[in-house]
């Protein structure tokens, strides 16, 4: 996948690095590091809907009142989603920037560490090193229901697009819940286990 980038002017040419995820698919799994330097896994959170921002910095050009902003709108939907910023800032860098900003309703995760999961979604600039701009909402089974990803440096990604799909998912998944929990179905599925982290710095290294 090639993104467009800026340069002097001109627009040249970036790659994309990874495969990225198909609409209505199983999301692949991946491992990140939070504030307090443990490894999680994104499958952590399996049961919950979730709603993840891409970005390449919490610091970048627009994105901190893009962050402040989406802490904003997650206040109305904190109950029953899990709002997730993913960057490849160092985890102290994230944890600062929410003690600054009084941010304490989004769930900040760093790829710093494996590049996992700008790998396993596509989304990895690899001649940056830093992630593309993306809006990925999974369900509580890890279904992708909605994907955008920043094609290149001019493109804006549709917030308010984003914010209409999860309230429809919001409540599909929430009369698929009543219809089936008193039928004693489990809505959580077993996921693949997840990779070996050093399989990814052997892709990046490759």
């Amino acid at each position: 996948m090639k993104l467009n980038k800026r340069d002097g002017g001109a627009v040249q040419p970036s790659v994309l690095f990874g495969k990225r995820v198909v609409l209505n698919k199983s999301a692949p799994d991946c491992v990140l590091v939070d504030g307090n330097l443990r490894e999680i896994s994104l499958f952590k959170y399996t049961g919950k809907i979730k709603i993840i921002v891409s970005l390449n910095s919490v610091h970048g050009f627009g994105t901190e009142e893009l962050v402040r902003g989406f802490s904003r709108i997650m206040v109305v939907f904190n109950r029953v989603v899990v709002p997730i910023v993913i960057t490849r800032d160092l985890p102290f860098a994230q944890k600062k920037f929410c003690e600054d900003n009084d941010i304490d309703n989004l769930t900040m995760l760093s790829d710093y560490k494996y590049s996992s999961f700008g790998i396993n979604y596509g989304l990895l600039i690899k001649e940056q090193n830093i992630l593309t701009q993306a809006i990925i909402i999974l369900d509580g089974d890890n279904v992708v229901r909605h994907f955008q990803y920043n094609k290149n440096t001019d493109q804006q990604l549709n917030y308010k697009k984003a914010y209409s799909s999860l309230t429809k998912i919001i409540q599909s998944w929430s009369l698929y819940n009543f219809l089936f929990s008193n039928n004693n179905h489990k809505t959580i599925k077993i996921q693949e286990k997840t990779p070996r982290k050093d399989y990814y710095l052997n892709l990046l290294n490759g």
